[in-house]
């Protein structure tokens, strides 16, 4: 855990299905922390809505690739009455991001937050989602960005024919709180040493530097 602090930047975290209540105690003791369960926080000028898993599965016995449990869909309207209540009493002040595990729980989300970030299957992946049902007022889509595995995935990173490559994502937020861009980071997996890094534009119209060549 002291590996948090040694970021000196904020650190924003929601538990996953294998984390436990000790290992959120333990991030919370980081002084450059901040755990949130249905909960909204401002960080440098960002608004981050987020809500942990609510299952703990300590070892495999759920398999991400199997259907949503109602808690996780339930979890995701948990938090998205809790985006709705924080817009009503701060007006002109929007949640910026929403975090969320499984990507299950982002549904109910579509529509209160222009970006929803998960993760919990180990597989990167990119997409627009539309709300579920338009009212006679046009609700705004949600762009879904589901993390690929950071180191998280334990012995399943080394199960398959090639290692599971760690991946991560640097966003970056325009003056007026929109994502522009992304990179895209990927390192080989275990026992292997290649990086790539790759920019994408989320809106073509916002000037953002050239990426860096992909490095082997």
């Amino acid at each position: 855990m002291a590996n948090i602090a040694a970021l000196k930047v904020p650190y924003i975290y929601i538990r996953g299905n294998h984390d436990s209540t000790a290992t959120a105690a333990a991030v919370a003791r980081q002084p450059n922390a901040r755990v949130i369960d249905n909960q909204v926080v401002t960080v440098d000028g960002l608004t981050f809505a987020g809500i942990g898993d609510p299952r703990f599965t300590p070892d495999k016995s759920v398999d991400p690739r199997k259907p949503p449990e109602e808690a996780v869909v339930a979890s995701g309207q948990q938090l998205a009455g809790t985006v709705v209540h924080y817009g009503v009493e701060h007006p002109g002040r929007p949640v910026d991001v929403a975090m969320v595990h499984d990507p299950a729980s982002a549904t109910p989300l579509v529509g209160h937050c222009p970006l929803i970030v998960a993760g919990h299957v180990h597989q990167r992946q990119l997409r627009t989602l539309d709300p579920v049902k338009r009212p006679a007022v046009e609700v705004p889509n949600s762009l879904l960005m589901v993390e690929g595995s950071t180191g998280g995935a334990g012995l399943r990173g080394l199960e398959s024919t090639e290692p599971l490559p760690l991946a991560l994502s640097v966003l970056y937020f325009d003056r007026t709180h929109t994502i522009a861009a992304y990179d895209d980071i990927r390192v080989g997996g275990t026992g292997q040493t290649q990086v790539s890094l790759e920019r994408h534009l989320v809106n073509p119209k916002v000037p953002v530097e050239p990426s860096a060549s992909p490095t082997r």
